[in-house]
């Protein structure tokens, strides 16, 4: 799973890069913002944490193939992460499915996990300026570090090195200059896989949204 994505990833930037190259549009960015992260648990995602907070620093390429239309993808330094105890998501109270609800000690504190996520992203951009955007697509983060409270967790032995799932925002641009635009965005993301590796019985996926802020410059 983690050679097949970073080539698909790889694949896509270069064929965007190429394509961007050719319309002779590109922007190029940094942004950072804060995070607020948890983690859904169970086949359906019926259960979830309490959410930490944490904050996300990157940078990015957005390449056009229109004024509509374009490719974006980050580099980012991503915290992500669970508080303890999981519960019932409020669809499963409202049914009434467990009475009293009852919780999960899956650990006894806050877990970090701190990811460098690459999403890939296309971009729709509108308004009369084109100045307000959306983006989604896939994303791959790569676990940097986690802390050590995974020892804690019934049945888990380490966390998964990858975390793969879909980023989605929306945004607007503010122009400076010519060529120089302030933005700000919200954007989350929402993993498919285990957070754990070889757990027995424990299935948990990331779930993070964030607050940005950033600038882009357009490259001519």
């Amino acid at each position: 799973m983690k050679t097949f994505s970073t080539i698909l990833i790889i694949a896509l930037f270069s064929f965007g890069i190429t394509r961007a190259q050719s319309n002779n549009n590109i922007e190029l960015g940094f942004n950072a913002g804060y995070n607020e992260s948890y983690a859904t648990v169970g086949q359906s995602s019926t259960f979830s944490s309490k959410a930490i907070n944490g904050y996300n620093i990157g940078v990015f390429a957005d390449m056009y193939f229109s004024d509509r239309w374009s490719i974006k993808t980050k580099l980012i330094y991503d915290q992500k992460g669970y508080g303890p105890n999981y519960y019932p998501t409020p669809e499963v109270l409202f049914l009434n499915i467990a009475s009293p609800p009852p919780t999960y000690n899956f650990n006894y504190g806050n877990v970090r996990l701190n990811y460098l996520t690459v999403p890939v992203m296309a971009g729709w951009h509108f308004g009369q300026q084109r100045n307000w955007y959306m983006h989604f697509g896939p994303y791959v983060g790569f676990l940097l570090n986690g802390n050590a409270l995974a020892s804690t967790t019934p049945g888990v032995t380490s966390y998964n090195n990858v975390d793969v799932g879909l980023a989605l925002g929306i945004g607007v641009k503010f122009p400076l200059t010519n060529k120089i635009k302030l933005f700000i965005e919200e954007d989350g993301q929402g993993g498919f896989i285990n957070i754990y590796n070889k757990a027995a019985g424990s299935m948990a996926q990331n779930v993070r949204a964030s607050i940005n802020m950033g600038l882009n410059f357009s490259v001519k």
